[in-house]
């Protein structure tokens, strides 16, 4: 009996244990909040890369992550355009322009997915994105989600512009904000993106994107009922490819391509840099995990298909014979480490750096 008493005391202690923890994770009275600056850049000298990065981009999700970035881009002034006049547009004229006026039912308007007829947001039609981000700073004790903060907090503006001033690195993302720290299992990450904006050229596979006037072989429509003329026009035409010296048949070295096959066409935008972080605890010892794509412009061996896929492709793409070896290329950058707060911790790599300070608030301590 002492010992079924003792085993159900234990039981029911841990059980009182647990429930402040996972009460923790819901109420927001219980968040330990932290300031978050980062900083950033890509090198602009060339290093000696000695790790073998693959060409391939590996996607990351982020559908999850917290995106302060496109809060601020596409903010949304409501108040200010309520006041413009009606825009006057004949009925059949759906496209959007850039008019001094308002919509009467365009705070009604749903965005469906494909749907052409959707407003394009702000942040995908810029080609490169600000390095700055700032907001203004809220109150602690009354914030129920992350935000972020103004300049005056930011401490690591000297080390930027070292960096920019001697030309050893170029800025592509400077913020800070504060946010509720989890543990890891939590996966409360944040998305990070900057630099160019590659969409308009490159898919997010790094293949460039099709031309539109592209035509297919043969070019003679007089050929085009009698298949045996239009397989020898193919040939014909295929041996001029060859001979201009411009392509050539590529060759599979150790079973893997020289470059990634092309798979179909997606409307993914593609950031030069575009990646998470993630700011856990365990324990009590902050750790920060960053994953990021880091995409480059680089001339690649073609793709090594098939012989009769790699005929088809230098045959049929108009935009293969100009920029066929052009390619955007990823450098994976995946890092996790334990830091200290109020230190300022460096993440090295070839081709990205990342600066990081995690400053302790008035609501930082353990309150339960």
């Amino acid at each position: 009996m002492k010992f079924k008493g003792l085993v159900v005391g234990l039981l029911t202690t841990c059980s009182l244990l647990g429930l402040p923890k996972a009460q923790a994770k819901q109420d927001p009275e219980y968040w330990r909040w932290f300031e978050v600056e980062v900083l950033l850049f890509k090198h602009t000298v060339d290093q000696d890369i000695s790790e073998r990065f693959p060409l391939k981009v590996e996607p990351i999700k982020t559908g999850s992550a917290t995106d302060l970035i496109a809060t601020v881009v596409n903010r949304d002034y409501h108040n200010l355009r309520a006041n413009l006049a009606l825009c006057e547009l004949p009925e059949n004229d759906w496209q959007w322009r850039e008019l001094p006026c308002r919509y009467n039912d365009e705070s009604l308007s749903i965005k469906i997915n494909g749907s052409p007829f959707n407003r394009p947001s702000k942040l995908s039609q810029l080609d490169r994105l600000p390095v700055h981000f700032a907001g203004k700073t809220k109150d602690l004790n009354t914030a129920r989600s992350p935000f972020l903060v103004a300049k005056d907090h930011w401490v690591l503006n000297e080390t930027e512009q070292t960096l920019e001033q001697r030309g050893l690195a170029e800025p592509l993302l400077h913020l800070a904000w504060q946010q509720p720290v989890f543990g890891r299992d939590d996966n409360y990450k944040f998305r990070l993106y900057g630099g160019r904006n590659f969409a308009e050229r490159y898919q997010f596979n790094g293949f460039m994107k099709p031309d539109d006037g592209v035509k297919y072989a043969p070019s003679d429509p007089g050929v085009d009922n009698d298949p045996l003329a239009r397989r020898m026009q193919n040939i014909d035409e295929l041996f001029t490819i060859l001979n201009q010296g411009d392509h050539r048949f590529g060759v599979s070295k150790g079973g893997q391509s020289l470059a990634p096959l092309q798979p179909e066409t997606t409307d993914t935008p593609v950031w030069e840099l575009d990646g998470t972080l993630h700011v856990f605890l365990v324990g009590n010892y902050l750790h920060i995990k960053g994953d990021f794509n880091l995409r480059e412009e680089a001339l690649v061996a073609p793709p090594s298909g098939s012989l009769t896929d790699q005929a088809s492709e230098m045959l049929t793409s108009k935009q293969a014979q100009v920029d066929g070896e052009r390619f955007l290329r990823s450098y994976r950058f995946d890092q996790l480490r334990r830091v200290i707060s109020h230190e300022t911790h460096y993440f090295d790599h070839p081709k990205l750096g990342m600066i990081v300070q995690i400053r302790r608030t008035d609501l930082s301590a353990r309150r339960y």
